[in-house]
């Protein structure tokens, strides 16, 4: 099974789009992927992994990234979502 971690200071989504055929092959994969850098990366990145057919759990906690210097509601966070195919 292939893994990937993912966390590179909010260029996730750039990483994401690259991976697009990777992920179109149907290999087993398992992603952990931060999603606290952008107010709408969990839900962006959830639909994304879904679609490409992984099952994704989001991490039991919230965190606050007060580093965003555009930081709007939603201020709690979840830190990184899991996906496995």
């Amino acid at each position: 099974m292939n893994f990937l971690k993912i966390d590179v200071d909010g260029a996730e989504s750039v990483v994401m789009e690259s991976c697009a055929n990777v992920f179109k092959g149907g290999e087993s994969f398992k992603v952990a992927l931060c999603t606290y850098h952008k107010n709408n990366d969990e839900q962006e990145f959830t639909v994304m992994l879904k679609n490409f057919g992984f099952n994704v759990k989001p991490s039991a906690g919230y965190m606050i990234n007060y580093y965003d210097k555009k930081m709007k509601a939603p201020y709690l966070r979840r830190g990184l979502i899991r996906g496995i195919r």
